[in-house]
């Protein structure tokens, strides 16, 4: 919005136009390369601004149906934006959360599979996440999930009709050479060496 459109958002609410838009507001610009902008509350030099309240400024242009919604929630964005496409005359849905290039941390939590309850509808791949592959179980193709790359956002979680994905806690423990080794519950047993970027499972012995 704060790139180049709030003149189309005033000149749509000017001429009385009958239009949701939405708004995807995750506090940098990371399409081009993670630049600030007057919306994030820091200045081209890093210091701390007064930063641009999207609510007051859509308010400002006339916008009278303004709601905010967490992306990650499924059912709560897709109620949100129905009633937005059903109001008569110019909606603003904003969809707020950090862009995740810029979060740090390691997930608490991924979405684990229960092969057993699965009955391959695909929901799951519908969400579009890089972190499901897909592998054959029982004649159809099942979720495979990469945990290299989930971050635990249980949209996969939310999708599935089944119940077959849920997610699992992620417990980090500090080993004695520095890395850190996340316990795996599977049956075959294994932990996972965590480095700075990624980790990959190793095999235990008993």
């Amino acid at each position: 919005l704060l790139h180049s459109g709030v003149s189309a958002l005033m000149d749509m609410v000017y001429n009385r136009g009958n239009c949701t838009v939405l708004v995807m507001d995750n506090t940098t610009t990371a399409m081009t390369g993670l630049q600030g902008h007057p919306g994030n509350g820091k200045t081209a030099a890093g210091e701390v601004g007064n930063g641009v309240n999207l609510e007051k400024l859509i308010e400002a242009l006339g916008v009278e149906w303004i709601r905010v919604i967490n992306p990650y929630d499924i059912n709560e964005s897709e109620a949100t934006l129905r009633e937005a496409l059903d109001y008569c005359g110019p909606s603003v849905v904003i969809s707020r959360a950090p862009c995740l290039l810029l979060k740090s941390k390691k997930p608490t939590q991924q979405a684990h599979l229960s092969p057993d309850a699965c009955t391959g509808c695909g929901e799951c791949f519908k969400v579009g996440c890089v972190a499901i592959d897909g592998q054959q179980i029982n004649g159809f193709v099942a979720p495979k999930i990469n945990y290299d790359l989930c971050i635990g956002c249980t949209l996969c979680v939310q999708s599935c009709p089944e119940g077959a994905l849920a997610p699992r806690q992620v417990e980090v423990v500090e080993s004695a050479v520095g890395l850190n080794i996340l316990p795996d519950s599977t049956p075959t047993g294994s932990v996972h060496l965590l480095d700075n970027s990624s980790w990959t499972p190793h095999p235990t012995t008993h």
